[in-house]
């Protein structure tokens, strides 16, 4: 019997990154090496990269955050369905808030309005 997961909607204010890691990454050009991701180590990358959908790069992560954009604009819905794929991807749940936080706020910053 599968296990079931406990699905915990995305709360910004459980984030743990620093604020200047945060604000590094989303001044910094995306090099595609996923550690630079704050909270992204070998262990979450190696979860990203296995099974149907193999992520190896920032920039698949990115455009996995984007796919997951529901039809109309609702940056809950789309931090929750993004949180919810990683997840799903088995990345360590104490990271989870961290790396959604900061893809969707590079993401606001390459696309602005998206989320």
């Amino acid at each position: 019997m599968p296990k079931t997961v406990e699905r915990i909607p995305y709360c910004a204010t459980t984030t743990t990154t620093r604020d200047d890691a945060l604000a590094e990454f989303i001044r910094a050009k995306i090099e595609g090496n996923l550690s630079e991701v704050p909270s992204i180590a070998e262990a979450t990358t190696k979860e990203l990269a296995k099974g149907d959908e193999p992520i190896k790069t920032t920039h698949q992560l990115i455009g996995k955050f984007l796919a997951l954009s529901p039809d109309e604009p609702d940056g809950v819905e789309h931090c929750n369905r993004f949180k919810y794929w990683l997840q799903d991807k088995n990345v360590a749940n104490h990271l989870l808030n961290n790396i959604v936080e900061a893809i969707a706020e590079k993401t606001e910053c390459l696309i602005p309005g998206e989320w």
